[in-house]
Formats: structure tokens, C-alpha cells, sequence
């Protein structure tokens, strides 16, 4: 069953982006998420803040999902920050119930937060919850697949979805049924859609991109070469971001490539790092420890 979790996590990822107006390079949102990219969690926390009264109340807790998954997943899972990553799941549910017709924006907040909790689920093997929650999120895909070239956040959506769902019905034919209740999937133009989306002139929307794709090659695809050409930009972009250059080093280690400079600049980073509790430090320390 977790290789099921796998592909099916793939539907939507750890972080997540907004529509083209829902993430311009000054708005709230860009700056949120530059800044988790960044690997800034308090600067990322003062602009939730400052701009709590000028975003929508299903804006503003969407953001915090997207904020306390990223710290739950990089402070090895501490219960409060999972705690936290519900209670804005559930305000986003409630803020959004009934409302996905309204407007882009709250179809996307309303779709990608049914898939931080099936992806939740599956990494707490809950099943059962997953799929009821990948369930809901495949019957309200059609209309990111049917506009996937008028908006560059609904091609990223159906890009996952495409290939999540295409390489799925190929590999895991006991899944087959599944696949006849929900919209075809199609692995190679997902992974077209992905890769002209790393060419985006948003840097937030093209580092999403190249992040996926990077996961896919590394955890999927067994295509390290590929993953590795992802993960190269990534850390140029995002030099402090330790996740990124953890998994560019293991990268290299698949391909049998030297990766002794990586590591002291891993090393060197980890030092000037602030974490915001013990355990980041703890995950952090070593370049292996990170998923």
C-alpha cells in the first residue's frame, strides 16, 4: 500500500501554487511561498501576518496548511505543528464548502486541500481516509484538465494529475477499477505540461515545477540524470534551502559522482541555519536524514 501512497501523492505535492492572479510576484501569496522556498519560516510567518486583512480568510489559512506542512515535514513531524496543519485544513473546508463554483481561486484552494489531506493520510498509512480524500480530489479535476492551456496553475494541476494517474493505471494494474471512475491520465503529457512550466517567467510557479519533476525522476522514474539537471536550478535559485541541496547530493551519490564540495557546503550552510526547534536541527544535521 505505500507504493500506492506514492504515485497517488503525486496528484498534488508538499506545497502548492495559485492562480496566475492568486500569485502575481507582489501579492501575499508569492511572497509566502518564495520565503518557504527561501527556507525563511519566519519571514514567511510576518508576511502571513501582515497581510492577514488584506487576503480572504480561505487565502490566509490555505497559506498556513501550505506553511505548517512544510514545518511538519522538515521538524521530523512534531504532533503540534500537525495539529496546527488540520485546524487550517478545516477552516479551508468550511470556507470554501459550497463556493468552488464562485471563482478559480477557491476551486484551486478547495481542490489542493483535499490533496494535502489524502497525501497526509497516506503518509500516516490511513488508506481509507487517502482514498476518499484522492476520490474527492479526482472528481473535481476536469475543469483544471479542460483549461489547462488558459491558466499556468490549472496546467500544473492537471500536469500531476496527468502523470500521476497515467503512470498508476500502467504500473498498478489491481488499481485498473479505480481508473474507469475518474478522468483519463496520461504520463508523458503530464510530464510535457511540467517541463514547460519550468520555463515560466514566475519563479515560485517554475520552481514548483522543476521541484515535482525533481521527485518524480528521483522517486518514480529512477532517473537521477533528470532529477539531478531539476535539482541544480533549485539549489542556484534557493542556495540556502537545505532540503533542495540534500536531495541534489543524493542525487549525485546515485550517479556515482563526486559530491565532496556539495557536502561541505551542506555542512557550512547547517551552521548558518536558524531553526525554529530542536528537532529541525536534528533532522537537518545530515544530508542523509532528509526524504
Amino acid at each position: 500500500m505505500k507504493t500506492i501512497g506514492l504515485w497517488l501523492g503525486f496528484f498534488i505535492l508538499s506545497s502548492a501554487l495559485h492562480a496566475q492572479d492568486f500569485l502575481g510576484a507582489e501579492s501575499a501569496e508569492y511572497r509566502v511561498l518564495d520565503a518557504i522556498h527561501r527556507f525563511d519560516y519566519q519571514e514567511a510567518q510576518q508576511i502571513m501576518e501582515a497581510e492577514k486583512g488584506r487576503i480572504s480568510p480561505a487565502e490566509y489559512h490555505f497559506l498556513k496548511v501550505n506553511y505548517f506542512w512544510w514545518l511538519w515535514i522538515s521538524a521530523q513531524k512534531v504532533p503540534g505543528y500537525r495539529d496546527s496543519l488540520i485546524l487550517h485544513m478545516d477552516r479551508v473546508d468550511k470556507l470554501t464548502e459550497g463556493r468552488t463554483k464562485e471563482s478559480a481561486k477557491l476551486y484551486y484552494i478547495r481542490l489542493m486541500n483535499y490533496g494535502f489531506r489524502y497525501r497526509l493520510a497516506f503518509k500516516e498509512e490511513r488508506f481509507v481516509s487517502g482514498l476518499i480524500y484522492a476520490q474527492r480530489t479526482a472528481n473535481r479535476i476536469r475543469f483544471a484538465l479542460d483549461n489547462a492551456q488558459k491558466s499556468p496553475f490549472l496546467k500544473l494541476t492537471a500536469a500531476i494529475y496527468l502523470f500521476s494517474t497515467g503512470y498508476g493505471k500502467e504500473h498498478y494494474w489491481y488499481l485498473r477499477p479505480y481508473f474507469l471512475l475518474i478522468p483519463e491520465g496520461n504520463e508523458s503529457l503530464g510530464l510535457q505540461y511540467l517541463h514547460e512550466l519550468t520555463r515560466s517567467k514566475n519563479r515560485v510557479l517554475a520552481t514548483e515545477a522543476r521541484y515535482v519533476l525533481a521527485r518524480i525522476y528521483m522517486d518514480i522514474l529512477n532517473r537521477y540524470d533528470k532529477a539531478l539537471d531539476m535539482l541544480k536550478v533549485l539549489v542556484n535559485e534557493y542556495p540556502h534551502n537545505l532540503f533542495y541541496l540534500a536531495l541534489y547530493i543524493q542525487s549525485k551519490e546515485k550517479l556515482n559522482l563526486e559530491f565532496s564540495n556539495d557536502a561541505q557546503r551542506y555542512a557550512l550552510s547547517f551552521r548558518q541555519t536558524d531553526f525554529l526547534l530542536p528537532a529541525q536541527r536534528d533532522y537537518y544535521a545530515d544530508w542523509r536524514n532528509i526524504e
